[in-house]
């Protein structure tokens, strides 16, 4: 990356810092007491999104620890918000998906956002929000890709 680049993208990883703040912050004002946690919503969002899941798999697709979801997923399920199934590809590795407890609650998150968000006024085109999505994935699908002890070494 040429040095100009790297100051600017110094400044938008600055930029995404800040507005991940924010976002929890805002989070935390939207839903008051009825919060879910970021950790067990991103694995409730997961559930939502890809069906029945083995705690390898989500940890994997998360690029989160087996251990930390697992964790998540004892409080999920303590909580009636997720359930166990019997996995026919795995005797000793449950499916869990959603209960309609949790269905329902990640719902009504939703529609609270929904309805908070649209209050905005953000003045952007749909395709600047798409240029804006794709141009934030491919920097987290770069940042995944890296071995940052490697790079490191070679800069050394």
């Amino acid at each position: 990356m040429e040095p100009d680049h790297v100051i600017q993208f110094l400044a938008v990883i600055r930029v995404v810092k800040s507005l991940a703040k924010e976002l929890e912050l805002s989070n935390n004002q939207l839903h008051g007491q009825t919060i879910i946690k970021s950790g067990p919503r991103s694995i409730m969002e997961y559930l939502y999104k890809n069906g029945p899941s083995s705690v390898p798999n989500i940890s994997r697709d998360l690029s989160v620890s087996r251990q930390y979801i697992q964790v998540e997923v004892n409080s999920l399920l303590a909580r009636c918000k997720i359930q166990s199934l019997r996995n026919p590809g795995h005797s000793r590795s449950n499916l869990f998906s959603l209960t309609p407890r949790g269905k329902k609650e990640l719902s009504a998150l939703r529609v609270r956002e929904a309805h908070a968000l649209a209050g905005l006024n953000l003045n952007l085109t749909s395709d600047e929000f798409e240029v804006t999505r794709k141009t934030l994935l491919q920097i987290y699908e770069k940042f995944q890709a890296v071995n940052w002890a490697d790079t490191m070494d070679e800069a050394i």
